[in-house]
């Protein structure tokens, strides 16, 4: 899902994307969106929800996945301000 967002906003501005795709693979742990994965990013949302009325589908699954590594989130989305295992920069 953070690819896909990442590449999104990069194709609207136009940036070349054979970079970023790299520096993503040499920086970044790549997880597959399992079953379990993607009811817990449900249940996220509604977490979120109850701290931004406009969060994801995409913002939970992103919360949910770096829960399941035992990571922390680091986003530039205000939407995650003051949420658990989330770090806005």
């Amino acid at each position: 899902m953070a690819i896909a967002e990442v590449f999104d906003k990069l194709i609207r501005t136009k940036v070349p994307l054979a970079s970023p795709l790299a520096y993503i693979h040499s920086h970044a742990t790549i997880v597959a969106l399992s079953e379990p994965l993607a009811i817990s990013g449900a249940f996220a949302k509604q977490e979120l929800r109850t701290f931004a009325k406009h969060a994801s589908l995409a913002d939970g699954i992103n919360l949910a996945t770096a829960r399941a590594l035992h990571a922390t989130l680091l986003t530039a989305d205000k939407d995650f301000t003051g949420v658990n295992g989330a770090v806005v920069v």
